[in-house]
């Protein structure tokens, strides 16, 4: 499980977030599809694998979490959208930009789960037979990243995401490309994204740069790649070794991904804009506007439904 909700602030939580939280409560997470507590696991700067949320007990029968594994499967193959508009999975149709927790107002998140405080958030009841969940704005940035990978068959479906053009997955987010003997000068910004390299950032006081495998071919030969400066003079140290850990963590699980002869690819998303006169070079400015993510890197299978 990738995400879960915080009962200290009511808020879900990515679990790559955990890279940068501090301090971390293990009691302080429950499943936000039904309430069930979750443990995080994996978030320590030792661990090998990837953050996530474990379950213990598992989630009840008819929680949406049990049955995502087969849903993701028929997500690749054809549209899961009904003719009715509605949805069985999870796939935002907003974004919203999170308040830092030191913006946000002292009464929020207050109550912790013994006190039943107003961050808590108790079990849900089970839906009824055949219910699909309903669309719904979300504070994280994975989240719509994840649902464009997950969901390549959907993509028609409504997305607003701050001011970026567009209105659904498909023209909100784009994917990094090359011509042969160039690199493509894109005129607005974004939500972009493509396979991450295998090189270690360059590191500055001022930004990490990192580069993409998204590059010039020619005769045969790899030549200049997008590169993502990240401008981070304001964060924290912790907020900085987080986005090394997942950047690093990308990296490895790309070259395993290789090793394997596996479809996966290990992706780069970002909200930026190109230097002026530089092609090769993204700037992102905000912090919370940039993850990577493992997953399918496909294109649909199916026509889009429209409507």
């Amino acid at each position: 499980m990738f995400r879960a909700t915080h009962i200290h602030t009511g808020l879900d939580v990515d679990a790559e977030d955990l890279w940068s939280m501090e301090p971390i409560d293990p009691d302080g997470f429950v499943c936000p599809d039904c309430g069930s507590k979750v443990y995080p696991t994996s978030y320590r700067p030792e661990n090998l694998r990837r953050a996530h949320f474990a379950a213990k007990p598992k989630c009840p029968p008819w929680c949406p979490s049990n049955g995502e594994t087969d849903l993701l499967k028929q997500a690749r193959t054809h549209s899961l959208t009904a003719e009715d508009g509605s949805f069985p999975g999870y796939m935002p149709s907003g974004f919203r930009l999170p308040a830092d927790p030191a913006d946000a107002p002292a009464s929020a998140g207050a109550g912790t789960a013994a006190e039943g405080g107003p961050g808590r958030r108790a079990p849900a009841a089970a839906p009824e037979p055949g219910a699909r969940q309903r669309p719904r704005i979300t504070t994280s940035f994975r989240d719509i990243c994840r649902a464009y990978l997950n969901f390549p068959n959907d993509r028609h479906r409504a997305l607003q995401f701050l001011d970026l053009y567009g209105s659904t997955y498909d023209e909100v987010v784009w994917r990094l490309r090359a011509r042969q003997d160039r690199l493509i000068r894109y005129p607005i910004p974004h939500l972009f994204y493509g396979p991450i390299g295998w090189r270690a950032p360059e590191e500055t006081d001022e930004y990490a740069l990192i580069e993409t495998d998204v590059k010039v071919w020619q005769d045969g030969k790899p030549g200049q790649a997008y590169r993502v400066k990240v401008r981070w003079g304001d964060w924290t140290p912790r907020q900085r070794n987080a986005l090394l850990k997942e950047v690093r963590t990308a990296s490895e699980e790309a070259k395993e991904l290789k090793k394997s002869g596996s479809k996966d690819r290990s992706l780069l998303f970002f909200v930026g804009e190109q230097e002026k006169g530089d092609d090769a070079t993204f700037v992102v400015r905000e912090r919370k506007l940039i993850c990577c993510l493992t997953g399918p890197d496909v294109r649909p299978t199916a026509p889009a439904k429209r409507g």
